[in-house]
C-alpha cells in the first residue's frame, strides 16, 4: 500500500493494482483496459485492503488485535462522482463487501467532500476557539476527479448546497491525466511508443511517483521560482528515471487539467449566482490539491470572480491531508451532523385507462409515476416516500420500467428492471387490487423500490446496479465533453 506498493511495482512477481476507486465502479469489459483486473476483481482487492488495514481477526470475529473491544460502527468515504454520475456502481458494490463480505457494521458512506468539510468546521473550531459560519468551496482533486461542493456550515452541523466536478469519461482531468501526458509527452519525444500499458511507461509511472512523493516540498519551491524567475524554466524540477521535465514541460502537461479546472469553476459560479449564494473560504483536499498549480489556478478563479474570496489561510494545508478520514470518523461518532443532498430524479412508468373515441371503449396512456424528486435533502428519503397515487397489479411479477432524470435536469432515461419484483398478490375476498409505489434511499444513497399492500405488507427490491446498467452502450458527448 502507498509506498511500499510503489517500491514493489516493477517486480515481475507482484501484482500491482492502481486507480482502484475508478475501477470497481467499471463493467467486466472496461476492467479488462487494466491489465491487473484481468488477474484479480477489483472487489477482491478491496476486500484484502479493508483486512489489512483494519487488522480484522477472521471473518467471524470482527475487532482489532490491537485494540479492545470490537468496531460498533464504520462510516466510508467514497468520491463524490460516485453520486454524481448514475452509472456508478461504486455505492452499491462497496455496500455489499462492507455489510455483507466483512460483516462490518456499516453506519454509511459519506461522499469525500461533505467528510472534509465536517473536519475543517471541527478543526477550524479547535485551533480558532469559535466556529465557523457561512459556505466553504470544497475542491477535491484525487487521481481521477475534479470536484467542487458548495457546504453551509453552521454550529455541528453540515449542509451540502451544491455540487459539480468532471471525472466521468475514462479517468478525468486530474493527478493521473497530468501524470499520463507529461510521460507520453516526454515518451514521444523519445520515439517510443505512446502506450499507458507499455512496461517502459509502467516503469517510468513508478519513478515518478515516487519522486513527487520524496520531494514534494521542493517541487513546489522550484515551481514557484520558475514562475518569478522565467530564466530557471528550463531547470529540473519533475525526474523519472533519467527523464527529467522542466516548468515548461509541467506547464504543457498541466494545460488540459486548467482547461477543465476551469470549466467546471464557471458552472460553479453560474449556478451560485442563481441561486445568490456566495463563499466564505476554500478548502483543498485531495492527492492532486496538493499541487501547486491546482490550487493557484482555483484561487486566481475566486479572486478574479468573486471579489477576493478566497483560502482564508487558517488551517488549510495542514489539515487537509487527513481531512476526509478524520471528518468520516467524526460523523461516525456524531460529533458533526451532515445533510447530504440527493440530485436525481427516479421514478417508474405506467399508464392510465383513458376514454377512448368510442363509448364504453377505453385506451393506455403511457405516464411517468415520479417517487423521488431530485435536488432534496437526502434525510426526506430515508423513510419511504410514495407515489400520490396507488397502482394495480395484475400478477405476482409485473414488468416495471424504471425512469431517472440524472441531475435532474430534464433528459430522462428509462429501461425495464431485469429482474422480476415478485409481490404477493391480496387474498381473494380482499377489497381491490391496489398498491402503494414508494421509493427509500439509505444513508449510503442505495435506492430501494417497495410495493405494499393493502395490509402494510411491503416487498423491497434494491435497484443499485441496474442504475448503471440503465445508461450501458455509447453516450454521445457534447459541448465541453465532446471527445
Amino acid at each position: 500500500i502507498g509506498r511500499a506498493a510503489l517500491g514493489n511495482a516493477g517486480d515481475p512477481d507482484v501484482l500491482f493494482c492502481n486507480n482502484l476507486k475508478m475501477v470497481l465502479p467499471q463493467t467486466e469489459k472496461e476492467r479488462k483496459a487494466h491489465d491487473w483486473a484481468k488477474k484479480k476483481q477489483p472487489e477482491a482487492v478491496i476486500e484484502d485492503y479493508l483486512r489489512h488495514i483494519l487488522l480484522l481477526e477472521s471473518d467471524e470475529a470482527i475487532s482489532f488485535k490491537t485494540q479492545k473491544g470490537n468496531i460498533d460502527g464504520i462510516v466510508f468515504s467514497v468520491p463524490h462522482v460516485w453520486d454524481r454520475a448514475m452509472d456508478h456502481a461504486g455505492r452499491s458494490l462497496l455496500q455489499a463487501i462492507v455489510s455483507e463480505n466483512l460483516k462490518l457494521p456499516l453506519i454509511r458512506l459519506i461522499s469525500e467532500p461533505v467528510a472534509a468539510a465536517a473536519y475543517y468546521a471541527f478543526a477550524y473550531r479547535e485551533k480558532s476557539a469559535e466556529s465557523f459560519t457561512g459556505n466553504l468551496l470544497i475542491c477535491d482533486t484525487g487521481g481521477g476527479t475534479f470536484d467542487v461542493t458548495l457546504c453551509r456550515i453552521s454550529p455541528g452541523k453540515v449542509e451540502e448546497l451544491h455540487n459539480d466536478g468532471n471525472g466521468r469519461v475514462q479517468l478525468g482531468k486530474a493527478g493521473v491525466c497530468f501524470d499520463q501526458r507529461l510521460l507520453l509527452n516526454a515518451m514521444k519525444k523519445e520515439g517510443k511508443p505512446e502506450n499507458i500499458n507499455d512496461p517502459d511507461f509502467l516503469e517510468l509511472y513508478v519513478k515518478l511517483q515516487e519522486y513527487k512523493v520524496n520531494h514534494h516540498t521542493n517541487i513546489t519551491k522550484w515551481i514557484k521560482n520558475a514562475i518569478d524567475d522565467p530564466d530557471l524554466r528550463e531547470k529540473a524540477i519533475l525526474k523519472a528515471g533519467k527523464i527529467k521535465f522542466d516548468f515548461n514541460d509541467i506547464q504543457e502537461a498541466f494545460k488540459e487539467i486548467e482547461v477543465g479546472i476551469i470549466k467546471v469553476l464557471e458552472r460553479v459560479k453560474k449556478a451560485m449566482e442563481e441561486k445568490k449564494q456566495g463563499v466564505d473560504a476554500l478548502f483543498f483536499v485531495g492527492g492532486f490539491s496538493q499541487f501547486y498549480l491546482v490550487r493557484e489556478t482555483v484561487k486566481n478563479f475566486w479572486k478574479e470572480k468573486l471579489n477576493g474570496a478566497g483560502d482564508n489561510g487558517r488551517s488549510n494545508q495542514e489539515i487537509s491531508r487527513f481531512a476526509i478520514s478524520y471528518g468520516a470518523a467524526l460523523i461516525a461518532n456524531d460529533m458533526i451532523q451532515v445533510e447530504e443532498k440527493y440530485e436525481h430524479t427516479i421514478g417508474v412508468e405506467g399508464y392510465r385507462l383513458v376514454p377512448d373515441k368510442k363509448p364504453g371503449e377505453f385506451r393506455k396512456e403511457s405516464c411517468n409515476i415520479p417517487i423521488i424528486i431530485g435536488g432534496k435533502k437526502l434525510s426526506e428519503y430515508e423513510k419511504v416516500s410514495y407515489a400520490q397515487f396507488p397502482v394495480k397489479a395484475h400478477n405476482e411479477s409485473p414488468d416495471i420500467v424504471l425512469y431517472v432524470d440524472p441531475e435532474s435536469k430534464g433528459r430522462i432515461v428509462k429501461d425495464k428492471l431485469s429482474k422480476s419484483l415478485k409481490i404477493k398478490l391480496p387474498n381473494v375476498g380482499l377489497p381491490g387490487n391496489q398498491w402503494k409505489l414508494g421509493m427509500r434511499i439509505s444513508r449510503s444513497k442505495v435506492v430501494y423500490l417497495i410495493f405494499e399492500d393493502i395490509q402494510g405488507e411491503a416487498s423491497e427490491y434494491e435497484l443499485g446496479d441496474i442504475l448503471r446498467q440503465m445508461f450501458g452502450g455509447l453516450e454521445i458527448l457534447v459541448g465541453e465533453e465532446q471527445a
